[in-house]
């Protein structure tokens, strides 16, 4: 072959060869500058998105352009977006709830020195609170020379009228990230109003105490002058009966004894109604109380003042209570002796006492007498209600609301049933939480 014509295929070969590295040239470029703008695109609106986070917008969302890592990775960037904005309290957010809480808040630094104060700590102390010594701000009997941890300590604050203000107050200490002291936060709260209350209530606990004495004062004296001529009453009218009944004629002497019944049942009624004034003014003496033997001693007592009746008692050992033995006395004392009396028609009969099973302490006595209309079970407490009639049984109306009130220092609640002609169960609770 020509060398002229070798030298021509040489050259047209360099030549094609160099169009093909052209041109994948070319397309290696284009192919580099989409992955490049893929890749870039995604990475600057992550950025983008953790400036606008930097700077407390976590309302931020970025776009999701691909399936891949990157599409993957804005997934993961607004998912956790969204998690702040729903976790995280904005700056503005707690200074305005610091600002407008009613409590005084006041931030100092190691040194005690305020730094920062809200509405509520410049309304009532002053507006020039920033840069004061806490110790400033207090009354100086309070121990506060220098910051120190508390919790509802009672402090007065001083007023920048130059009053006082009386306060709880809790601080605890604010540190860095080391843990090393930066100063203190303190929170007081105004008690002023609950003071005033307080100073009403001891008022009228001391008016309510005078008061009391002052009415016992006056009861005891009352009970005394007409104790006097009662008992003159039925002096006289016995005397009338052992001097001069044979001057008198049978009804003469039947209305002596009526003034004399009259005047005894004056005289209990007396009795009863300071027993009943004193059981509420009483002051509480607590302890470990044996209902069982209290009531096995009324049972003995109760049978010795009538020999002849037949009663059998039925008392459950062990019944052990907690509350004042004198007053818990008294209750059992009438409400056996109302067992006692109305069963006393009946040629023979039974009363019970003990403790009911379950939660709680519920106690009762129950007997098998005359026992009374459940229509009218609403009158069993009221003072001088009575269900039966005086020629029926004696008494004067008072006992049960004795008990009632007995129990009701208890904590407790008391109710009655009964079934005419065939007894009465009264059930007493002590300490109910509801009560």
């Amino acid at each position: 072959m020509p060398l002229s014509a070798a030298l021509e295929t040489e050259r047209r070969i360099v030549r094609e060869i160099s169009a093909i590295v052209v041109a994948i040239g070319g397309v290696a470029f284009g192919l580099v500058l989409v992955l490049v703008r893929g890749i870039l695109a995604p990475i600057r609106g992550l950025l983008s998105g953790i400036s606008s986070i930097g700077v407390g917008d976590y309302d931020v969302r970025v776009p999701v352009l691909s399936r891949d890592e990157l599409g993957e990775l804005a997934e993961s960037f607004n998912a956790m977006s969204a998690q702040l904005a729903r976790t995280t309290v904005s700056k503005e957010y707690v200074e305005g709830v610091l600002e407008n809480m009613r409590d005084l808040l006041l931030v100092t630094d190691s040194a005690g020195r305020v730094k920062t104060a809200n509405h509520a700590a410049a309304e009532a102390l002053g507006g020039a609170v920033v840069g004061r010594p806490l110790a400033e701000l207090l009354s100086s009997d309070d121990g506060f020379a220098a910051p120190k941890a508390a919790r509802d300590a009672e402090v007065a604050l001083l007023a920048k009228d130059g009053g006082r203000i009386p306060a709880l107050l809790s601080s605890a200490p604010l540190r860095d990230r080391e843990g090393r002291p930066q100063g203190w936060i303190v929170v007081a709260k105004d008690i002023t109003e609950r003071k005033r209350d307080e100073e009403a209530l001891v008022r009228a606990k001391l008016a309510a105490e005078a008061s009391s004495r002052e009415l016992e004062a006056f009861s005891y004296s009352v009970a005394h002058d007409l104790r006097a001529p009662l008992r003159a009453v039925d002096g006289f009218s016995q005397i009338l009966l052992d001097g001069y009944s044979d001057k008198l004629d049978d009804h003469g002497k039947d209305y002596l004894r009526r003034v004399r019944a009259g005047s005894r049942r004056m005289g209990q009624l007396i009795d009863d109604l300071l027993n009943l004034s004193r059981i509420t003014r009483s002051v509480l003496k607590l302890e470990d109380v044996d209902l069982s033997a209290i009531v096995e001693e009324l049972a003995g007592e109760l049978k010795r003042s009538d020999p002849k009746r037949s009663v059998e008692f039925a008392v459950e050992p062990g019944v052990v209570v907690r509350g004042d033995p004198n007053l818990l006395r008294v209750a059992l004392v009438n409400l056996m002796s109302n067992a006692w009396k109305y069963t006393g028609k009946k040629p023979s009969a039974r009363i019970e006492f003990g403790r009911r099973p379950g939660p709680g302490t519920t106690l009762y006595v129950r007997d098998d007498g005359a026992g009374f209309d459940m229509a009218f079970a609403n009158k069993l407490f009221h003072p001088f209600s009575r269900l039966h009639s005086a020629s029926e049984f004696e008494g004067t109306g008072i006992g049960l609301a004795i008990v009632q009130r007995v129990v009701g220092r208890h904590r407790g609640n008391i109710r009655g049933e009964g079934v005419p002609g065939r007894g009465a169960t009264f059930e007493f609770t002590l300490w109910e939480e509801n009560a």
